[in-house]
């Protein structure tokens, strides 16, 4: 059933320029180039992994835009959306749910679907639609921290952000405790031949993305979102590590950090 609202040719567009889809709810700051790392992440039957500069609206284009064009055209699909903490992870799944109750959004999936979405569960945590046909005890979209996922769970994508953040600098025990969680994630929750999908920022060249697969990058002089002032002024305000970490993506000495593994 097509609505008037959306022909398929505008459907197809959708499937093909997924940033648009944050054009419906606001987000006209995505580009082509976010559509460029939507479908980097979520098309290939393979692990994926993209970093990108702080302030490049990863997260939002990714995260849960992408989680959204993921649902569109793959209902049935389970989601695993995994941050560093519960807390944060939960926020992200309440931004979800507000697109998905927008009325764009909505008509979007009635093209698709033939009918409104609705949330047959919304808690802290979960999020399940009527249009997830297969009957599992995992939702549509379940919200974890990166040491929070329980054993017996299983996912046909998982989506890591940001997992991976400045208590990994300073922590070895920490990175080595995201990196076993990664792990065991990567082994235990997803089910057999499904994939995990990841995006973030590097904190050190020992940290979690070690188990990761290589990732795509783009700093913060390749993406064109920010100018020379906006890069020009995050130097000055941030440190050299910092900036190299968070804009640069690289690592460099790190001698002028307050403490060591605390």
């Amino acid at each position: 059933m097509i609505t008037d609202v959306f022909s398929v040719e505008q459907l197809r567009l959708l499937s093909s320029h997924p940033h648009l889809i944050g054009h419906l709810v606001g987000k006209d700051k995505l580009t082509d180039l976010h559509s460029e790392w939507i479908k980097a992440v979520w098309l290939p039957q393979a692990h994926t992994a993209l970093q990108a500069h702080r302030g490049g609206y990863k997260t939002t284009a990714v995260t849960e835009i992408g989680i959204i064009w993921r649902l569109l055209f793959h209902p049935n699909t389970r989601i695993a959306l995994i941050r560093e903490t519960w807390t944060e992870s939960n926020s992200t799944l309440k931004t979800i749910a507000q697109y998905m109750q927008t009325e764009l959004i909505a008509e979007l999936f009635r093209a698709m679907h033939g009918a409104y979405p609705r949330m047959t569960t919304q808690r802290d945590g979960r999020l399940t639609f009527n249009f997830k046909a297969s009957i599992t005890k995992e939702g549509s979209v379940d919200a974890y921290g990166v040491d929070t996922v329980p054993t017996g769970s299983h996912y046909d994508d998982i989506i890591t952000d940001d997992v991976v953040t400045i208590k990994d600098r300073f922590s070895q025990s920490k990175r080595e405790r995201t990196k076993a969680n990664l792990q065991e994630i990567m082994t235990n929750i997803l089910d057999p031949g499904k994939f995990l999908r990841s995006v973030g920022t590097p904190w050190h060249k020992d940290d979690a993305h070690q188990v990761l697969p290589e990732p795509l990058k783009y700093d913060c002089y390749s993406t064109g979102i920010l100018s020379a002032a906006q890069i020009e002024e995050k130097k000055k305000t941030t440190t050299p590590v910092m900036f190299a970490a968070n804009y640069e993506l690289n690592h460099i000495n790190d001698s002028d950090a307050l403490r060591r593994d605390p």
